[in-house]
């Protein structure tokens, strides 16, 4: 035969004997079968036992990944008693105290003002308590217990809370514009954000939970709803609203081009402008040597008190309260002139000593980085409300019984009054103009959202495990064999932990760890095609290959498993290069070498499960229909539903005539081979691509299939923003 360079020789006709790892497979299928899934199992459940045995050992606890904030840290008595070092020190002392703070969390017991009953303090409470205890008492917190000194005066030290004052948590809002260089703060922008800000604002019981100001923490009157509880949400509505002493209109932005305006406004911005404009002007003039008049020091100085936190402007911005006109504020704040408010934001944003100062703080926080004046337009913005604790009928948010119910009682009202359909994807307000997205702290709120999306994205992720399945079982026709393939798989990925963890001890796991089942079901697939579509040849492959069993389907094995070890040595291969060329980035270490064990365990478990499998499907299910009496074969001439239908489904498997028995006696001569395995074992390969033209035409089409590819490709560019 002529090949592309010099002939080729045809392969010998001679038929080797049997394997004996085939033999043996043929003779035991269940055992082989069985044993090599209960050997997979054990390996998996040794592994991950081993791996979750080295996360979460003897004396660990969550707080040693994620240190608990259950002390009220702002509080000004923890603040007297230096509680908050005290409460944030990681230190190698703490880590001898763990096991001594477990052990005081069950003695330190106290009566529940509301319910009389008796609750826990969490361990890190009693932590802070003892503390506390120590610094004001001298006593010996070693041996504190409920009713002691130490701990009575601790606790009356670190309970007294006023109620909401205390962080309950927050929910924090950012917004997008859907388009590239739309604006959040166009005329629908802002409609939408006032939606959702007023309905929230105006939910049922909203005062019972919004964070409330204590003691000092008064915010200044801004003129509306002055009679409020609730602190002000930051929320970048209050630039576009507010009372009719708020006017940015008002604002002479000429003031901006004044010479010298930010030698100026620095020197404003750190002194402390005493003396009258006069001096001060002649004072910056000769440390920066340069000439201020006084008209000048005048008007910028004018607009710095307009700008700061108790001026006009700077007053709305940093604490005002907005109802964008509706509901209880109508008639007290109007909406303001939109362009307006956006140059003199514009105008804030170019002054670099104003950018650097408290305003402009307000300013970056609310408008994305690419505004300025040659950009009106803020694509990003967000918004924060906050909510406080202890909740009405508690007397503190430090023991963590206290805690988990007003936790719970949060949860509940969050989701009884569907908080969440203000910002949702189909929740009850649209958003055509921007897309909001969310992070609540609040409660078990998160943890919802989080095993919200775990869920929708763990469906998502089934999706591919269900068509692979659906494709092989479709392809081979056995919904046996769909079933051992998608074993096998998940089977490979479990078994590899054992491997990772208890042989190599890599006792952590990463993201992309998990992503490795997504190439084993690709791979594990495309092997089970092999080797199925080599069984199928083999049928076709002569009496002396189908004199028995054992002769056929070490036929195969030869045929198939060596294929198959090529293409699972290359790709392990190719996952260990990774691992070795990331040698800066281990969890892309961790992917390259788990992935490889796992494409190799897979190759094993094809060439001993689903060799099993097969032996076992030759013998008992080949020549019967499937479950919908269909018409689907390889070795049967009845004609119409060709496998017997069902009677043929219910008969014993020893009346069939297997395959096997079939090609022996010749009967392979009478079965068409399907037209695509025809076209692909006897067309192509001898008819067309034998001819000079055709090879050059397959040439240049893989080549305009991988030049856009290749073009695509050279386009990729690492993200530049968050």
């Amino acid at each position: 035969m002529r090949g592309c360079f010099r002939d080729i020789k045809p392969t010998a006709d001679t038929v080797k004997p049997p394997l004996r790892i085939v033999s043996c497979i043929v003779r035991r299928p269940c055992l082989t079968a069985l044993g090599s899934v209960t050997l997979a199992i054990l390996l998996t459940v040794a592994g991950w036992a081993y791996l979750l045995r080295g996360i979460g050992g003897a004396g660990w606890e969550l707080s040693d990944i994620l240190p608990q904030q259950d002390y009220p840290v702002y509080h000004e008595i923890s603040q007297q008693t230096d509680a908050v070092l005290m409460a944030m020190d990681r230190s190698e002392e703490n880590f001898a105290l763990r096991t001594r703070r477990r052990a005081l969390s069950a003695r330190f017991t106290a009566p529940s003002a509301t319910t009389g009953a008796h609750r826990f303090l969490s361990s890190s409470g009693v932590q802070h308590l003892e503390r506390a205890a120590a610094r004001f008492d001298g006593a010996d917190v070693g041996r504190a217990g409920a009713g002691d000194t130490a701990f009575e005066r601790g606790r009356e030290l670190s309970s007294v809370q006023g109620q909401q004052t205390e962080s309950l948590g927050n929910a924090f809002f950012s917004f997008g514009a859907r388009e590239d260089g739309g604006d959040s703060f166009s005329e629908a922008g802002l409609a939408e954000l006032c939606r959702m800000h007023v309905e929230l604002m105006e939910t049922k019981d909203y005062d019972q939970y919004c964070l409330r100001s204590g003691p000092g923490f008064e915010a200044p009157d801004v003129g509306v709803l002055p009679d409020a509880t609730c602190k002000a949400p930051l929320t970048p509505l209050v630039f576009f609203y507010g009372p009719p002493a708020y006017d940015p209109a008002s604002v002479d932005l000429a003031i901006f081009d004044v010479p010298n305006f930010e030698i100026i406004m620095e020197w404003q911005l750190r002194s402390s402008n005493t003396g009258n404009a006069t001096d001060n002007a002649a004072t910056i003039s000769d440390e920066n040597n340069i000439t201020v008049t006084e008209a000048d020091y005048t008007a910028v100085n004018d607009l710095r008190l307009q700008l700061s936190p108790n001026g006009a402007i700077g007053k709305q911005w940093s604490f005002g309260r907005t109802r964008c006109g509706e509901g209880a504020t109508e008639g007290q704040e109007t909406a303001k002139d939109a362009a307006a408010v956006k140059m003199l934001v514009a105008k804030v944003r170019g002054s670099k000593a104003l950018s650097d100062s408290q305003t402009g703080g307000l300013v970056n926080f609310f408008f994305d980085s690419a505004y300025g004046e040659d950009n009106p337009r803020s694509r990003y913005t967000r918004s924060f409300y906050q909510f406080g604790a202890p909740l009405a009928g508690f007397d503190n948010y430090i023991e963590s019984g206290l805690k988990d119910d007003q936790d719970k009682l949060v949860t509940d009202w969050w989701k009884e009054e569907d908080m969440r359909g203000l910002y949702s994807k189909n929740g009850r307000l649209s958003w055509n103009e921007i897309e909001p997205s969310a992070i609540i702290t609040l409660g078990d709120i998160l943890l919802d959202e989080l095993l919200a999306i775990a869920i929708q994205d763990g469906l998502l992720a089934l999706f591919p495990i269900v068509v692979v399945f659906l494709i092989v079982w479709l392809h081979t026709g056995s919904l046996l064999i769909a079933f051992a393939t998608l074993t096998e798989q998940l089977l490979s990925f479990g078994a590899a932990v054992f491997f990772t963890a208890v042989v190599l001890q890599i006792k952590w796991l990463s993201f992309q760890f998990f992503l490795s089942i997504y190439i084993v079901l690709a791979i594990g697939a495309d092997d089970t095609f092999v080797f199925v579509d080599a069984w199928k040849q083999s049928f076709y492959a002569g009496t002396e290959v189908n004199r028995n069993l054992a002769t056929r389907m070490s036929w195969v094995y030869r045929r198939a498993g060596l294929a198959m070890l090529i293409t699972s040595l290359t790709t392990c291969a190719a996952f260990l290069a990774t691992a070795a060329s990331s040698w800066q980035v281990p969890d892309l270490q961790l992917f390259g070498i788990f992935t490889a064990f796992v494409i190799f365990i897979d190759y094993v478990l094809v060439m001993t499960f689903l060799t099993a499998i097969m032996v076992l499907y030759h013998n008992h299910f080949e020549m019967k229909p499937g479950l919908c009496c269909a018409c689907c074969g390889t070795a049967d001439t009845q004609q119409g539903c060709r496998k017997g239908g069902c009677d043929a489904l219910c008969a014993s498997s020893s009346k069939l005539e297997t395959t096997t028995a079939v090609a022996e006696r010749g009967g392979a001569d009478q079965v068409a081979k399907p037209r695509l395995v025809t076209f692909f074992e006897d067309v192509f390969p001898f008819s067309i691509i034998r001819r000079p033209p055709a090879r050059a035409a397959s040439v240049v089409i893989m080549l305009a299939v991988l030049a856009p590819m290749a073009w695509q490709g050279a386009q990729l560019e690492p993200p530049k923003d968050a």
